[in-house]
């Protein structure tokens, strides 16, 4: 069984505009590392499977590892918003292929807007292409300011469509601060091994891996199934969760209950916000396949915006910690670092366990050891943001709480009929 110290591949995304150069250089990339590591390939293409069937058609890799993904949709969407498809395709060549060291996930073409979910990949490549014009680095967006590496391709097309490299590595310095950019031409094959030399440290069996929300490989082989992150958001999905609820809460009622979300909050008599007294109805509310409780992903604030406002971080995090412990009774970590706020779980089974449930309400979780992490930020609001994370812990805590006991029956009526027997 796969643990969380077995080693994993990493996971490369590479993205930017169309015509870009992405497909070229995932093909170098495989054709190059392929001769001293095991290499696969996840790509996205809207419609079709065309830059699957091209790289096959190349021979970079045995067909099995070149897997294609039609993603119906915004190419965005699918390695951000929800990269089930990817995370699926992704898991299926991580089990076929064991030795894998590298696994690399194009996106579609996009726009500037595009970027990874750290779910999906450890480390990201944005593509860019001189012929576009030298303004595109200061443009900004998430792939020229936020990726691990900004690759600036085609620079032999610069004189003829009157760039200056100069200025796109002036503007890439202003945008990206200390991250790396490389100049190249990947038709050619200039610049190739200054991306190389970035890539292998990061090869390393031992090198770190960005944390992941939860690794669907992990399993629990007690009485109850844990949840495979390939059925995140896929139509299997509510029967998998109504599988790890109680009796129940296993039928969907005849018409939809309202989440917690849109109850209204409740004040005790001093002003502050009851949390402890609003769900008093919880478990009714708490049933399987209902949607997730937000629609788009609460992420953590930069360390930058915490050390911005201080006073503001501080006391939104002072109630996410009160709202925490009245909802569930857990202890709180409230110096965590910046943009998130610690729950300290009873054990690992527990912080699994509910790390897997918070996750599908579209709310940022990691996990280190006991401990669940969450965000926090000085913009967060009581109404919106602060609500949103206390109601997701108080729902799985209360899943797990459910989970456990009905465990300890089950364990008890084994015992009881070993008795017997």
């Amino acid at each position: 069984m796969l643990t969380e110290s077995t080693p994993r591949p990493l996971r490369l995304g590479v993205a930017g505009p169309v015509g870009s150069g992405k497909t070229t250089l995932v093909e170098r990339l495989s054709r190059t590392l392929s001769t001293r590591y095991e290499v696969a390939v996840v790509t996205n293409d809207i419609y079709t499977h065309e830059d699957a069937e091209f790289l096959r058609r190349r021979g970079v890799l045995p067909a099995a590892r070149v897997r294609g993904v039609e993603t119906g949709g915004c190419p965005h969407s699918a390695i951000r918003d929800d990269a089930s498809m990817n995370l699926e395709a992704v898991m299926a060549l991580e089990e076929e292929f064991p030795d894998l060291h590298l696994i690399l996930l194009e996106s579609g073409g996009d726009n500037l807007a595009a970027a990874f979910s750290p779910e999906l990949v450890d480390v990201w490549i944005y593509v860019i292409d001189v012929s576009a014009g030298d303004k595109i680095p200061r443009k900004g967006g998430p792939g020229n300011m936020r990726s691990d590496l900004l690759v600036i391709n085609k620079i032999d097309l610069a004189p003829l469509v009157g760039a200056s490299l100069e200025v796109m590595a002036r503007d890439a310095r202003t945008v990206r601060g200390d991250r790396p950019f490389v100049f190249c031409n990947l038709h050619a094959g200039d610049g190739l091994d200054d991306i190389i030399a970035w890539l292998e440290p990061q090869l390393r069996p031992d090198a770190p891996r960005r944390p992941r929300l939860w690794d669907g490989r992990l399993e629990f082989t007690g009485p109850v199934e844990y949840l495979s992150h390939g059925h995140l958001h896929s139509t299997q999905f509510e029967r998998r969760l109504a599988q790890l609820l109680p009796d129940r809460y296993r039928q969907q009622p005849a018409s939809p209950t309202p989440m917690p979300g849109a109850a209204p909050l409740r004040y005790a008599g001093d002003g502050t916000v009851a949390w402890d007294a609003m769900w008093t109805d919880f478990c009714d509310l708490a049933l399987a396949g209902v949607p997730a409780h937000r629609d788009t992903l609460l992420e953590p604030v930069a360390p930058e915006a915490v050390r911005a406002n201080p006073d503001g971080y501080a006391a939104v995090v002072a109630e996410l910690a009160r709202g925490i412990e009245l909802v569930t009774g857990l202890a709180v970590k409230r110096d965590a670092e910046p943009g998130w706020i610690g729950v300290l779980c009873t054990d690992e089974e527990m912080a699994l366990w509910m790390l897997r449930a918070i996750i599908v309400e579209n709310v940022s979780v990691r996990r280190s050891g006991t401990v669940l992490y969450l965000p926090a930020g000085p913009d967060f609001r009581l109404e919106a943001e602060i609500k949103n994370v206390i109601t997701v812990v108080a729902k799985t805590h209360h899943y797990w709480s459910e989970h456990a006991a009905a465990r300890t029956q089950a364990i008890l009526r084994q015992g009881e009929r070993a008795a017997l027997a």
